[in-house]
């Protein structure tokens, strides 16, 4: 949860909504909902958590390659230069 709690206000409630589980821990039972429960409790009145979880337990592992493989590619990479110069409004103008 520390990791949801560090990022960027502006960004948080799009992070928030978008939590997709893959892979083997996500078939623990009962996980997507302690899961759920704690999302909830660290979440604002203004942002309602949505957590999805598929079965694909390489789903991430396509959709990084495609990414990556994308003539698109270089449009999402934010250098470390481009963040000093411009702060986090380039990340949040991406995604």
């Amino acid at each position: 949860m520390e990791s949801v709690n560090s990022v960027h206000p502006d960004v948080y409630s799009g992070l928030l909504r978008n939590i997709i589980l893959t892979g083997g821990n996500s078939k623990i039972p009962g996980f997507i909902e302690r899961l759920q429960k704690e999302v909830n409790q660290i979440s604002d009145c203004f942002v309602e958590p949505v957590i999805r979880a598929t079965d694909d337990l390489n789903l991430h592992h396509r959709q990084l390659e495609k990414i990556t493989l994308g003539s698109d590619f270089c449009e999402l990479v934010i250098t470390k230069k481009m963040y000093s110069e411009m702060g986090n409004s380039k990340a949040i103008n991406l995604f």
